[in-house]
């Protein structure tokens, strides 16, 4: 289901003249992207659990966490055997996005982190309404209009699909909440 209907954008931009079939497609495209890049939409719930190598630090991670609930690492000499960390092995800080290891020299080469992920469904429908307009007022569905002006007033639109694409990217790019660490 998606995070918004055609309803809901003309709420937002009630001049729109596309039907609601068509706003519904660039809703389904735009929304299908923003999955692409940020990965599934996050609800508050069911704790995530991630294995990471340590090799790979830092790790770029889509999804902001509201707090981790464990931390384990794979035994350096035990093959799979996974040993949990105590809390006062490790510390966690910057918004849970480094987890620096207290007791030990290093990290072992994999480490699995269960955490409860933060929702932002608010934002990414912010962002999805802002997507959706770049295509309504870019031309792709406006007749070809590249500018227009009322008085002192005026506004340009974004001509062709790299600025539109460029403009998306912007937009997505706020969403992106860092990388973990692991110090």
């Amino acid at each position: 289901m998606s995070l918004i209907s055609p309803a809901v954008y003309r709420e937002h931009d009630p001049g729109v003249t596309l039907g609601d079939d068509a706003i519904q497609r660039l809703i389904d495209a735009n929304e299908d992207r923003m999955i692409r890049i940020l990965g599934p939409h996050s609800r508050v719930g069911s704790p995530i659990v991630e294995t990471f190598r340590w090799a790979d630090s830092p790790f770029l991670h889509p999804v902001r966490s509201i707090g981790i609930l464990s931390t384990a690492e794979e035994s350096h000499d035990e093959g799979e055997t996974w040993t949990t960390l105590v809390s006062d092995e490790y510390e966690v800080y910057d918004g849970g996005l480094t987890v620096h290891r207290l007791e030990a020299s290093r990290w072992a080469l994999r480490v699995r982190l269960t955490y409860l992920p933060a929702t932002d469904l608010a934002e990414r429908t912010v962002a999805l309404l802002e997507m959706v307009g770049s295509d309504v007022g870019s031309g792709i569905t406006s007749g070809g209009l590249v500018s227009q002006s009322i008085g002192s007033w005026s506004q340009a639109y974004a001509t062709g699909e790299a600025d539109r694409n460029a403009a998306k990217d912007r937009i997505l790019a706020r969403l992106r909440h860092g990388a973990i660490t692991f110090a």
